[in-house]
């Protein structure tokens, strides 16, 4: 396993040690959730969403 996921007082935090050396190449993670309210993306990191995001509150920071 090339990666690791905690959850630490309702964090769900993923680490990776996959080094992606091509632009073709990417790591693709699914996530199912409900009430999202905060997300983290750093370096090229993007959401998709393959239907509507509903949710109170919704912030999201970029790096």
């Amino acid at each position: 396993m090339d990666y690791s996921v905690v959850i630490k007082t309702n964090i769900l935090t993923i680490y990776s040690s996959y080094k992606i050396t091509s632009s073709e190449r990417k790591l693709a993670i699914t996530l199912d959730f409900i009430n999202l309210e905060y997300s983290t993306l750093h370096n090229d990191a993007r959401v998709e969403g393959k239907s509507l995001v509903e949710s109170e509150q919704l912030d999201i920071q970029v790096y």
